[in-house]
């Protein structure tokens, strides 16, 4: 129809409405109808976003029931047997959506599934063309009548014999077609096509009082479920708002419901927020629920309900972190941005068709960009609460380090109290000091600092007060007792026994003090030597007899070869000595080594056994004082 014909058509409608006489109204459909059989149907990439908007009328979602899961498996059969294997995939994968959808399990349906499913296997289906039809799959739609009616969606387009009957409207038939209407039913009748002239308008019969038709108006290529009663005076955005939020909780029936309620108010919604929203309804309306009463499928179609789950679960992230970032946007835009980029890497490596991916990254891309643009756009705003947030966080910083500085002064003033308590003033201004450190410019640590001082210093003043008069009063008492006076009969006073036996243990230590050129190891020989033993030697060489008196005692014994060597004696030289009681070690050593002209003495902190020649030369000079044999002789 040319587009003069168009508008000749929309002012002779106008003017029959403007009219309003009974006796026109038969014209309205014979004009109607070449407009309306050429609508444009929803193409196969129901959830792919077409850069152009199609204006097509909105028809509303078919009833999915036994019936119309027994269409499309007979459509499947019938392109199957025709050849048409692609097609036959597509009505198969639409047969297998249906019965996902069905929630009544339905044992003749399930059977034909799997006759249908042989017929097809039979005829060269594989299953990479069911999951390409997967992927291809748009809004739900009935059977085709006709299996030579093919569109990509799968839905019928009118042949020559029979325009599409479309809601609302009476069907309209052909003049050349014999098929009989119901009783009651409003027809528009036209010529045949041989007599019908181009660009001509066809005469008909209308009955405007059995028409009960409406017109209805363009919408999008979503395919949208009847419309849901609203409740409320709720707006569009409101609705949509609130699905986005059952979305983000996880309740997809619910989401679904909101959105087609907001999808009333279209017209009103900014352009946006309309593609966003056409967006999640594409995906809830098309996305399969699996049913727990399925019975055990075939490979072929486990393969295919398999594809279906995987996509299903993807649109599930997909939806779910789209709203999670519509509503996280505002309060956290960089998170967003990073989240919807992990999404996008999952949606590129997910293990999906081709075309799923390529569809579901539209999604996220679009969402990317959306954004993005977001992001532009109130850049200020999100460079001042991003400053915001940091001065937040760090004055978050500073009050818990200013917490945790007060938590150590509060314990260090414990302390403080407490030494001040005990008078350790040195101690207390040392905590003080401490508190001055962790902080400077504290008037506590100050207060701290000056107290202990004063108290130090007052202390320290009592301290000297005391001994002043302690010692003033000592002096005087010298004083008193310098006016004592002496008796002449008695030159010489000595001390109390007590007094006595003190000094006489003084001088000890000091003459002990000068014995102090032995060394600790040589005097403990020295008392070794008192040590008990018992000797019975009879011919045995000098060097054993020595080893073993030193094994018995364990006092180490040397032997000076040179001095032994001296006097003509080896340490093979025989010792014989055998006594019946035990004797101390320095008289055996006396009487084993003496007959041999030998002597020992400790040196070295050992006792070396050596020839008497050489033994006198470790003799030690002491000096004994005397002053206590001293008897003063008395004054005649």
């Amino acid at each position: 129809m040319s587009q003069e014909n168009c508008k000749q058509k929309r002012r002779w409608l106008k003017r029959i409405l403007g009219a309003r006489s009974t006796t026109a109204l038969w014209l309205a459909p014979a004009l109607l109808s070449p407009a309306l059989s050429m609508t444009v149907l929803p193409s196969a990439s129901g959830y792919a976003q077409a850069p152009n908007v199609v204006q097509t009328t909105s028809v509303a979602t078919p009833a999915v029931n036994v019936e119309f899961v027994t269409g499309w498996l007979e459509y499947a059969v019938k392109q199957a047997e025709a050849g048409d294997l692609s097609g036959s995939a597509k009505s198969f994968a639409e047969a297998l959506r249906g019965r996902q959808l069905l929630k009544v399990k339905d044992e003749k349906l399930e059977a034909r599934v799997k006759e249908v499913e042989a017929l097809v296997v039979s005829k060269g289906m594989t299953r990479s063309k069911i999951v390409d039809a997967i992927g291809s799959l748009g809004a739900l739609a009935a059977a085709p009548t006709s299996p030579m009616a093919k569109s990509s969606t799968g839905q019928s387009v009118a042949g020559a014999g029979q325009l599409p009957a479309l809601p609302g409207l009476p069907p309209v038939v052909s003049a050349g077609s014999q098929q009989p209407l119901p009783a009651g039913t409003p027809a528009v009748h036209t010529a045949s096509n041989a007599n019908m002239q181009p660009n001509a308008v066809t005469p008909g019969v209308y009955n405007p009082s059995q028409d009960s038709s409406s017109l209805s108006p363009a919408s999008t290529q979503v395919d949208l479920a009847a419309p849901v009663p609203l409740s409320g005076n709720a707006s569009g955005d409101e609705l949509y708002r609130r699905g986005v939020e059952l979305l983000g909780q996880g309740q997809r029936e619910q989401a679904l419901e909101h959105f087609r309620r907001a999808w009333q108010f279209e017209r009103e919604m900014d352009p946006a927020l309309r593609n966003q929203l056409k967006d999640k309804l594409s995906l809830l309306s098309n996305a399969p629920s699996s049913s727990p009463n399925s019975p055990a499928a075939s490979p072929l179609r486990q393969a295919t309900e398999e594809e279906l789950a995987v996509r299903q679960k993807m649109m599930s992230e997909v939806t779910g972190e789209i709203a999670a970032a519509e509503a996280n946007r505002e309060a956290e835009p960089q998170v967003v941005a990073e989240r919807l980029q992990t999404l996008r890497t999952r949606v590129s490596q997910a293990n999906m068709d081709g075309n799923a991916r390529k569809q579901m990254l539209t999604i996220v891309d679009r969402a990317i960009a959306s954004h993005q643009i977001y992001m532009t756009q109130n850049r200020a705003m999100i460079d001042q609460n991003m400053h915001n947030r940091q001065v937040t966080e760090q004055m978050a910083l500073d009050q818990e380090e200013r917490f945790k500085i007060d938590q150590q002064i509060a314990s260090l003033v414990e302390t403080y109290n407490d030494l001040m308590d005990k008078k350790s003033f040195y101690e207390a201004e040392v905590v003080a000091k401490q508190v001055g450190v962790l902080d400077p410019d504290s008037t506590i640590a100050s207060l701290l600092i000056s107290n202990s001082r004063n108290a130090r210093r007052i202390g320290e003043y009592e301290q000297i007060k005391s001994i002043k008069e302690d010692k003033f009063i000592d002096n005087m008492l010298t004083v008193d007792e310098a006016a004592i006076p002496f008796d002449d009969r008695e030159p010489l006073l000595f001390p109390n026994a007590k007094e006595w036996s003190d000094l006489t243990k003084r001088r000890a230590n000091q003459l002990s003090e000068a014995q102090q050129g032995m060394s600790p190891a040589t005097q403990k020989i020295w008392g070794q030597l008192k040590q008990p033993v018992l000797v019975d030697f009879k011919d045995r060489p000098l060097g054993e007899v020595l080893r073993t008196l030193s094994d018995m005692t364990g006092v180490p014994i040397h032997m000076d070869l040179n001095g032994l060597a001296a006097e003509g004696v080896t340490t093979d030289s025989p010792v014989t000595l055998s006594l019946a009681s035990q004797i101390s070690l320095r008289s055996a050593l006396n009487l084993i080594v003496h007959p041999l002209n030998l002597d020992f003495q400790p040196q070295n902190d050992v006792l070396t056994v050596t020839s008497m020649r050489n033994g006198s030369k470790a003799n030690v000079t002491r000096t004994y004082n005397v002053r206590d044999f001293v008897i003063p002789i008395p004054n005649f």
